[in-house]
């Protein structure tokens, strides 16, 4: 599995490092690091050992950029790695998106806070997950929020964000808990609801069904009686 670093603005210009792993008793007869793909530029790379030092600078907002470090051994091994690195602005220009425009990490969470120290490419691979679920056929206006709101419900459930450890699964029949100073108060249904990780869960999948409720409500008639029209969301019914 690639090793990642941290996500870097395009405007920052800094210093990340790379460890060489060796077997006992071996040591690093050469190595070398390059870019393979993206527009980061590699200012500079400076080995001491196993400890490579690189600076980097530039990038485009959106791309991930590629890098591969490899090296000999005196024990006359041969090895690399590849290090993959999200490139992701600190700022977002446009808060409101309009029309069919997919949102950023940024933009979730400026949204929603509590998912700041997620991982942008872990952000990413959520929004690209929800996009299965909302599509053209939603509202310009309900569109980019909904992927945030399904998005940010899914992350959740999977114990990421601040409020992880209160909104994610609670058992069945529990109705109050308590967390430090938070109090907090579910009704049975509630208290059902998040313990079946269905879109009442949270109050991301609230704000989810709400926007679904908008744009794909209503029922058919059909020769076996009704059913919903709205997508199929897991964990939704």
């Amino acid at each position: 599995m690639p090793k990642s670093w941290p996500a870097k603005d395009p405007d920052a210009v800094l210093d990340y490092t790379y460890t060489i792993p060796l077997d006992e008793g071996d040591s690093v007869a050469s190595s070398d690091f390059e870019k393979l793909s993206g527009d980061v530029v590699i200012d500079d790379k400076v080995r001491v050992g196993t400890l490579w030092t690189v600076t980097l600078s530039g990038g485009t907002d959106g791309e991930t950029a590629v890098y591969r470090v490899a090296w000999t051994t005196t024990a006359g091994r041969e090895l690399d790695e590849i290090i993959t690195q999200a490139i992701a602005a600190n700022e977002i220009t446009e808060l409101v998106l309009e029309g069919y425009v997919k949102p950023s990490a940024a933009h979730l969470v400026a949204r929603y806070p509590a998912f700041a120290d997620v991982e942008v490419t872990t952000i990413r691979a959520w929004l690209a997950d929800a996009e299965r679920y909302v599509d053209e056929s939603w509202a310009e206006g309900d569109y980019a929020p909904a992927l945030m709101a399904l998005a940010a419900h899914n992350m959740t459930l999977a114990g990421l964000g601040t409020e992880a450890a209160v909104f994610a699964r609670v058992p069945a029949g529990i109705t109050a808990m308590k967390s430090g100073s938070m109090s907090l108060s579910f009704t049975p249904e509630s208290a059902n609801a998040r313990a079946a990780g269905g879109l009442s869960s949270t109050r991301y999948g609230m704000e989810f069904r709400t926007l679904q409720a908008r744009n794909h409500s209503g029922p058919l008639v059909a020769a076996t009686g009704l059913f919903p029209t709205e997508p199929f969301v897991p964990g939704s019914w």
